[in-house]
């Protein structure tokens, strides 16, 4: 099979992944940047409409319903026990999170939120991303 056929149907190496808008993801200068407030953290409050314990068992995902109706998911990196114990159907949820720019358009977004935070009803419930 001749590769040069598949050449323009795939993006450039650089043109994939997130920008590096306020340092490498996860990294000092990225947290520098959320905690003086450089990269803005965004709060969505809601009720979980629905739970799933993720396509292998290992990443909980939630779909959260907000004070406006949208209705969003979310895959939270949490322990699957712990989430089956503290993130029920109905309950209210708060999630902070922050969104990461793209190098060029996925999937019709051009930004990816960032768990970094997820509260529960049950205050004892807090979790960090």
């Amino acid at each position: 099979m001749d590769n040069r056929a598949c050449a323009g149907g795939v993006p450039e190496l650089g043109a994939v992944g997130l920008k590096i808008t306020h340092g490498l993801l996860g990294s000092e200068e990225w947290w520098d940047n959320i905690w003086n407030k450089e990269l803005p953290t965004q709060v969505l409050q809601g009720t979980i409409a629905q739970f799933w314990t993720g396509r292998a068992g290992d990443f909980p995902e939630v779909e959260v319903i907000d004070a406006d109706g949208e209705h969003s998911r979310w895959l939270l990196q949490i322990e699957t026990s712990v989430a089956q114990c503290e993130l029920k159907v109905g309950s209210a949820i708060e999630i902070s999170y922050v969104n990461q720019e793209f190098k060029s358009a996925f999937n019709g977004r051009s930004m990816n939120p960032f768990v970094l935070m997820v509260r529960a009803e049950d205050r004892r419930a807090t979790f960090a991303g």
